[in-house]
């Protein structure tokens, strides 16, 4: 209805201005009206009279309408204003770019009024966005009048007006056209009066969508802290996150490695062994008072968390391989050299165990959806992990006997034994590597699943706030069919003095039991629940806690019964730099990580060195770490 308007009042603009130039034409010269008799002049009076008549006519039919100078100039203007300008922005999952290319298909081309923008410009000021906001905001600085923000799937197109920075209209692609065309007010109605074909369509409604505040830096610096593969495959929702880039790749292996014992520390070592003071009765037995019925437990667990890893927009795939190798000694072991020890008087101990599973390969498929909620984005994930273990053994000696005599030193343990020993006839062959098949020490193939989440509760806080929660190890356990498993009995009884050429093992003796040859065994990891927050302050600083409860009834795998504390910070002393600190569970202690990143673009590197249980003295294990990736 609007041009059909313009054209009316145009044509009543005309109408006055042919009125006056007829007004003019009648009037007469100075000359001729000096030599027109009575008569004449009578007749021309009448005339004047009458277009004086008809000029008040129409002066009061455009005072009718209300219109004054300057609503005339401005419907002048909006009669000669320029087209509406238009650009495109694609939408491809999680990815935007800017392009014309979706506009061809939504019928634009039928709106005389409507042209397309060239976006090449806005892609250049956009060139760091990482999300839709982002680029919508940077429309700014274009020639245009709309965006047009079409997807790559069947989903609703958006109308973007950049003067209000509101979405306008949302509507499937074969209605967004007409839909557009109403809220200009022209509609093919309208255009087919212009072309005197007498329809009408009604302008449609839209409600309007006002746009928050710019959240792309915060974004991008959270999605520079989430895209490594350590980040994506331990809560498989980072892989619904808003990346920049479609695809990510791990370079080199990713790995770390942590060596842990349970009751040794640099402090207690300095505090008995460097002081060079004589022993007497009252330190040893103090010394022995620190070790003495206490337990000193070795572990040792090697990972390449990524030996190849991808991410193609919300799927990844991820290798990686773990070893487990456990001991356990009585610390009354560790003080015989401080006790006095009398002849004929049995040193009795138990409880010794060795544990180890060489390698575990972990294949993990993943997939994360985002979805919208009340209380705001929430990404949701899974990971299908696939199990296969080379090797297993374990050793248990339930008792331990040591006797010292005036002429020999007489050992005796005793225990239980189980094996991938293959062919072995004993554990004792096994230990020597004899006969062993390589396809014997494979277990069975198992399976475990994680799920994760991540909720973004900025539409509820107005803050830069995340809430993670993450169940690990569903079902996942390491399953033999093949294992070995005996009952065992070690004697030594050695001279006190040894002849030359003699070896220990000529006064050895070994005897097993074999209970079964091809015994199921299964080592089960332990699920593990966690829970935790993310804090933004500024874009540049991310702070976190959480707690981890692994549900297992002792020390296993690296995991503790404990409930159990973690906190985290990172800061980004620039885009492209960051360093970090953490505080996380690793066997039964707490580990003091710090670490830094270099985040250039498409390559992601970083390392981490970790203390675990305290500072210098007090440290009972340390680890290392590294990790890097290329996003494109």
């Amino acid at each position: 209805m609007r041009i059909l308007t313009k054209l009316l009042l145009m044509l009543s603009l005309a109408s006055f201005l042919v009125a006056q130039i007829d007004t003019t034409a009648t009037e007469t010269p100075v000359a001729d009206e000096m030599n027109a008799d009575p008569a004449e002049e009578m007749t021309q009076e009448a005339i004047v009279a009458d277009t004086t008549a008809a000029d008040s006519l129409l002066d009061e039919e455009l005072s009718s309408t209300e219109a004054t100078s300057e609503e005339v100039e401005t419907i002048m203007a909006d009669i000669i204003e320029l087209p509406t300008r238009v650009i495109g922005l694609v939408s491809d999952g999680f990815v935007t770019y800017w392009s014309n290319e979706g506009l061809d298909a939504l019928g634009l081309e039928q709106y005389l009024d409507i042209t397309r923008g060239e976006p090449g410009l806005v892609a250049a000021q956009a060139k760091d966005c990482l999300d839709i906001v982002c680029n919508l905001l940077a429309a700014d600085s274009s020639h245009a009048d709309f965006v047009f923000v079409t997807p790559t799937d069947s989903s609703n197109v958006q109308v973007y007006e950049i003067a209000t920075r509101t979405t306008v209209i949302e509507a499937p692609a074969d209605e967004i056209a007409l839909a557009f065309a109403n809220f200009l007010g022209e509609s093919p109605a309208e255009q087919a009066i212009v072309e005197e074909v007498v329809t009408e369509q009604p302008e449609a409604e839209a409600e309007p969508m006002v746009l928050g505040p710019d959240r792309s830096p915060s974004s991008k610096i959270r999605n520079l802290q989430f895209r490594n593969m350590d980040a994506l495959f331990t809560n498989p929702a980072n892989l619904g996150r808003d990346f920049a880039s479609k695809t990510a790749w791990n370079i080199l292996p990713d790995f770390r490695v942590n060596i842990h014992n349970s009751l040794l520390t640099p402090g207690w070592y300095k505090e008995w062994f460097t002081t060079g003071e004589v022993w007497d009765a009252a330190m040893k037995q103090e010394y022995l008072s620190t070790i003495t019925d206490q337990d000193l437990t070795i572990r040792v667990y090697p990972e390449f968390q990524t030996i190849l890893g991808f991410r193609i927009k919300n799927f990844g795939f991820n290798a990686s391989t773990i070893s487990h190798l456990k001991a356990t000694i009585p610390g009354n072991l560790l003080g015989l050299p401080m006790r006095d020890i009398l002849f004929d008087d049995p040193i009795k101990n138990g409880g010794i165990e060795i544990e180890a599973v060489p390698l575990v390969v972990k294949s993990t498929l993943s997939y994360a959806q985002p979805l919208k909620t009340a209380f705001g984005a929430l990404k949701v994930g899974a990971n299908l992990n696939v199990y296969e273990a080379a090797g297993y053994l374990n050793v248990v000696s339930d008792e331990l006997r040591v006797t010292l005599t005036e002429d020999s030193v007489e050992v005796h343990a005793t225990g239980e034994a189980w094996v991938t020993a293959g062919n072995a006839e004993s554990i004792f062959e096994n230990f020597e590597g004899d006969d062993i098949e390589p396809s014997d020490l494979l277990s069975n193939i198992s399976f475990g699943v994680d799920v994760g989440a991540v909720l973004d509760l900025y539409d509820r806080l107005d803050q830069e706030v995340e809430v993670h929660v993450l169940l690990r190890n569903l079902g996942a356990k390491y399953k033999w069919s093949n294992v070995t498993h005996e009952l065992w009995s070690y004697d030594l009884v050695m001279p006190a003095v040894i002849e030359d050429g003699d070896s220990i093992e000529a006064y050895e003796t070994e005897e097993t039991t074999l209970i079964a040859s091809d015994e199921e065994l299964s080592v089960s990891v332990p699920m593990v629940f966690s829970l935790g927050a993310v804090y933004q302050p500024f874009s540049r600083l991310i702070v976190g806690g959480g707690i981890q409860k692994a549900f297992t009834d002792e020390y296993q795998l690296g995991y503790s019964p404990d409930l159990q504390i973690s906190l985290q910070g990172t800061y980004y002393l620039f885009p492209w730099f960051d360093i970090s600190y953490s505080l996380k569970p690793r066997f039964g202690d707490s580990a003091h990580s710090f670490g830094g990143g270099f985040h250039f673009g498409f390559l992601d590197m970083g390392m981490r060195v970790s203390l675990i249980n305290g500072f210098n003295s007090e440290a009972k294990g340390l680890g290392f770490g590294f990790h890097s990736s290329l996003h494109f």
